[in-house]
């Protein structure tokens, strides 16, 4: 692996983390909207959140935890 491609790869990375922690909140085991503050636990993740009627951010995609998962799929067991 090159690196430019592991900069670029880590740049997308922060990029997608940053555009994620924009909509959602991560605490401990739950998920909050940042719109709403409605909650989703992660034993929920294959659920659609539940957003509070008339949220702005309710046509997101309705899968926070999913998101977050591949958004942090790439990353190595240990730190090199």
């Amino acid at each position: 692996m090159t690196a430019l491609y592991s900069n670029n790869t880590r740049c997308q990375r922060d990029e997608g983390l940053n555009a994620w922690s924009l909509n959602w909140v991560l605490d401990a085991n739950m998920i909050l909207c940042a719109a709403c503050s409605a909650v989703q636990f992660a034993r929920d993740a294959d659920r659609a959140f539940l957003h509070v009627d008339g949220c702005a951010t309710s046509d997101l995609d309705n899968f926070p935890w999913i998101e977050l998962r591949d958004l942090l799929i790439g990353l190595s067991r240990m730190p090199k």
